[in-house]
């Protein structure tokens, strides 16, 4: 049996991670991939990836390369880890890389995903939605480029993607990695916050030392990083690092927001109580 097989989480080593657009550019592909050799990194999302005739261009063989469709690809997967195992699923697309990874035992769902601003954000969502179904409660992440603003993810602004973005999350307890750093896109008419790092319940704490814009991307997003390995098994549920379900809780917001928790309460509790009387 081979070596790699023999290890058990203990001891393996969490994966390091990096997201980034690269807006079809050449220079920033070349950046990406000294990138990943010089740092050893493991798993690269890549959004609007450098592509010649509708195909991946400037990745070294070296690399293991995901994507999927005939037509122009704005997303991919780059694998660097010969100990890990990746599975692409029939939910990709151009736009949208899903992909099933082993690594060891620790097994999750990475998506890389272009969310197109000339298109509405509800098909977005819907490509989720059958992905959460899909993916029946295991580790799920999602590196994106949403082209939606919002507060809630420290932008000056909140745009009505944003906000739909903002609901879509809640309903689904999913929660964004994201700190409070410099703006993920940067350019001569402005800055914003539209590259998100997205997790379920269930890798939640599994995700480490997130940063923005630390190495140069040669792109007009930067670079996202972060490492995703096992939780201790001595490590206890109440630590506070642990952030549990996040709500979106704005005034303008309290009516859909208490309709929705009126709803998930009695969903799970069997409740038959309107939202006056829980």
């Amino acid at each position: 049996m081979d070596n790699c097989k023999k290890r058990t989480n203990r001891e393996m080593k969490p994966l390091r991670c990096l997201q980034v657009n690269l807006q079809h550019k050449r220079a920033a592909t070349s950046n990406l991939v000294q990138m990943i050799n010089e740092n050893q990194l493991d798993l690269a999302f890549v959004q609007e990836p450098y592509i010649i005739r509708n195909n991946l261009a400037g990745i070294p063989k070296l690399l293991r390369t995901y994507v999927s469709g005939n037509g122009r690809k704005r997303s991919a997967l780059l694998v660097n880890n010969k100990d890990i195992d990746v599975l692409i699923t029939q939910l990709s697309d151009e736009d949208c890389i899903v992909v099933e990874i082993s690594y060891g035992n620790f097994k999750f769902y990475g998506i890389s995903s272009y969310f197109d601003i000339r298109e509405d954000i509800e098909i977005n969502s819907r490509k989720i939605e059958h992905i959460l179904n899909y993916s029946k409660g295991q580790g799920l992440l999602i590196a994106a480029d949403s082209n939606a603003r919002s507060k809630t993810w420290y932008d000056k602004i909140t745009n009505q993607r944003g906000k739909a973005l903002e609901d879509f999350l809640t309903i689904y307890n999913l929660h964004i990695v994201n700190h409070r750093t410099e703006p993920t896109l940067e350019t001569t008419r402005g800055s914003s916050y539209v590259d998100l790092t997205i997790v379920n319940n269930q890798l939640l704490r599994h995700v480490t030392d997130w940063t923005c814009g630390i190495q140069e991307s040669c792109s007009d997003h930067r670079i996202l990083t972060f490492n995703l390995g096992m939780v201790r098994q001595d490590k206890p549920i109440n630590n506070t690092n642990y952030a549990g379900l996040r709500y979106v809780i704005k005034n303008e917001d309290y009516r859909m927001f208490e309709t929705i928790l009126a709803s998930n309460m009695k969903t799970t509790f069997n409740c038959e109580n309107n939202k006056e009387g829980l």
